[in-house]
């Protein structure tokens, strides 16, 4: 979806990395996931050597490198050639003196056989596990955002701004006490108000009970357990109410939108994600090239997305802006 916004690792990259090495991911595994989300690898090498430094890992390269070993084997032929060359220049021509009332030799041509190059072994790891998805620091804004990473294209500025709604907040940002705040989670609850509750900072469902924090904290619940208010296990949709999904990890969610598909309004959805089927609290944004990411909830009570151009679909003159299709 986006382009890369900065030019070198920023320090939320680095802890993101820590916590994968934390879980006991190799920084192989690591680095490829950062690829695929189109991170420029030399961000994602200098944040890795960063963390592995700060974590105390080892960063093994697992790169062979062909083109030296190739440069290195034309270089030892060319040094056995212009040693053979000299030997016969100055040797032979002694020898010949010395035998000049001999029989003619017989030369007898050898072929020097130039070294094989050692057999080179592959590099064994162990097996890469699966990176715990969670939402990459939302400085490193990358292009082909998934419903799993909106990630915004606007970026926030380090001057204050005030605001009476999240609506007035860039993506990654909510309004608390009138100022625009980070949401590291982007789950409508400021890094701020976090600390506050007690809630993860990089957990949307602190309690992992399908119910997100900044949902709870609105209806009084306790984000801190799982058991408050309540949930219903399930093995598949069936085991759920009618207006429920089942999620990978096993609860019945409902899901909300809170603007339907109005195009020119900055929605809020949470449920399941319809592919992945993981618990998921968004907000519409707009993505580099200009699209809307409307957000909705599917006829069977899922949550998915689809890219909207806002002057393809509401006229002339439309664009998005702050998560809407404005004019």
């Amino acid at each position: 979806m986006h382009f890369l916004t900065n030019t070198m690792a920023t320090q939320e990259l680095v802890e993101y990395i820590k916590r994968q090495l934390s879980h006991g991911h190799n920084v192989t595994t690591i680095r490829e996931h950062l690829l695929k989300h189109n991170y420029a690898e030399t961000i994602a090498d200098e944040a890795l050597h960063k963390a592995a430094e700060e974590f105390g890992a080892t960063i093994k390269h697992s790169r062979i490198p062909f083109k030296k070993i190739t440069y290195a084997f034309i270089a030892l032929f060319v040094m056995v050639g212009i040693g053979f060359g000299i030997f016969q220049m100055f040797g032979t021509e002694d020898l010949a003196g010395a035998a000049s009332d001999a029989e003619p030799s017989i030369v007898i041509e050898t072929h020097i056989p130039q070294d094989k190059p050692a057999e080179i072994l592959p590099v064994i790891e162990e097996q890469p596990k699966e990176i715990i998805e969670e939402e990459l620091p939302p400085e490193e804004s990358v292009e082909g955002s998934t419903a799993e990473q909106t990630t915004a294209v606007e970026s926030e500025t380090t001057a204050t701004v005030e605001c009476m709604s999240n609506d007035q907040c860039t993506s990654a940002y909510v309004c608390y006490q009138n100022t625009c705040e980070i949401d590291n989670d982007r789950d409508l609850l400021s890094d701020a108000e976090e600390l506050f509750y007690g809630t993860d900072l990089h957990s949307q469902d602190t309690d992992s009970d399908g119910y997100f924090d900044s949902i709870e904290i609105d209806k009084l619940t306790n984000p801190l357990d799982a058991t408050s208010p309540g949930y219903t296990t399930c093995s598949k949709i069936e085991d759920c109410a009618e207006n429920q999904a089942c999620s990978q990890a096993g609860i019945c969610i409902t899901c909300s939108d809170n603007d339907g598909e109005n195009y020119k309004r900055k929605g809020t959805t949470y449920g399941i994600h319809y592919v992945s089927g993981k618990t998921l609290f968004t907000q519409d944004a707009c993505t580099d090239n200009g699209k809307l990411l409307e957000f909705y909830c599917t006829s069977d009570y899922y949550l998915y997305y689809k890219e909207i151009n806002c002057e393809q679909e509401l006229g002339t003159g439309y664009y998005c802006s702050s998560g809407k299709c404005m004019k």
